[in-house]
């Protein structure tokens, strides 16, 4: 029976952290390695990781002074000594059969990564429950990346082997840590399924970076999309239309936000703009229908004015 590596980072999540744990330690499949980083946490949390790891010894945890999930990530994956590798919020529950459907899912299609489906509707747990999955090669999983909400850039809902995270790492300091590697993971892969069922559960109540309105931390997708265009550049050099359009997308939403919002700092606007206008001179545009592009110089051009036309297009339909 192969080894699963559960790597958990932890801060501050007092209130729902038995619940996540004993949702890990109670799986049906019993092979894990769980390994729980804490991260500098103020709360309970410390003495609930201590009083879990006394009751299963499959329990490893460190603790670090608050760097960061990203750091915390990194951290777990040092200690990692399984053969597969996975991951869980420490505010998030399993499915108690979840790694046996996954392993069985891998050991009959050889997969490099398997994927899930997950919710925050506990009724989608208890109702639908398929057998099928679906086959991807690695350019195509990073197409349904970018284009499907059959992949998502979590990586709570995937099992991956090993070595696919060879020479990876979060990039620390920094927001969107799982955007900036899932493609990198997608494409070391060279078989990724995708299984139709929901067997992880994520709560929606904590103020996350992508849930909240607009901040200074979410100019980190522009720095995402340098990297990925340069990543792709040398690999997969097909795939850049698609992420432009999918940045289009962003950037316009990114922008929404900011002129919705009371933050009123001049250069963030303009390095939006300035990365909406690269955009346009890059290739994936005759995907987008003439209203978008006729929106999108409107962003360049008059951000005030297409805030407003935004709306009203949103609200007549």
């Amino acid at each position: 029976m192969k080894k699963i590596s559960v790597i958990i980072p932890i801060y501050n999540r007092e209130k729902y952290l038995s619940e996540c744990l004993t949702s890990v330690i109670n799986q049906s499949y019993s092979n894990l390695e769980i390994i729980l980083v804490d991260d500098g946490s103020t709360d309970q949390s410390l003495e609930i990781i201590q009083r879990f790891s006394k009751q299963d010894d499959r329990i490893k945890y460190y603790t670090q002074n608050n760097q960061g999930v990203a750091s915390a990530r990194n951290s777990g994956l040092k200690m990692v000594t399984g053969d597969f590798i996975t991951f869980v919020d420490s505010d998030d529950w399993v499915v108690n059969n979840m790694y046996e459907k996954l392993m069985g899912i891998q050991v009959e299609s050889d997969a490099d990564i398997v994927v899930c489906n997950m919710t925050s509707k506990i009724e989608k747990l208890n109702g639908y429950n398929s057998t099928n999955y679906m086959t991807y090669g690695k350019i195509k999983a990073v197409k349904s990346l970018y284009t499907e909400s059959r992949f998502n850039f979590c990586l709570m809902n995937k099992l991956f082997k090993k070595h696919i995270f060879n020479h990876i790492k979060f990039p620390e300091n920094r927001d969107y840590e799982d955007a900036a590697v899932m493609y990198k993971l997608l494409l070391n892969a060279d078989t990724i399924v995708h299984f139709d069922t929901f067997l992880y559960f994520y709560r929606t109540e904590n103020e996350s970076i992508t849930r909240s309105g607009f901040s200074s931390k979410r100019i980190d997708v522009l720095i995402n999309y340098d990297e990925t265009i340069e990543y792709l550049k040398k690999i997969a050099p097909e795939l850049i239309p698609i992420i432009n359009v999918d940045f289009y997308y962003t950037l316009r939403n990114l922008m929404i936000d900011y002129l919705n919002s009371d933050y009123e700092k001049q250069e963030t606007l303009q390095k939006i703009q300035k990365y909406m206008k690269k955009l346009y001179r890059n290739s994936g545009f005759d995907k987008l229908s003439s209203k978008e592009k006729v929106f999108g110089w409107s962003i360049i051009l008059f951000p005030k004015a297409s805030k407003s036309a935004y709306f009203l297009r949103k609200k007549v339909g």
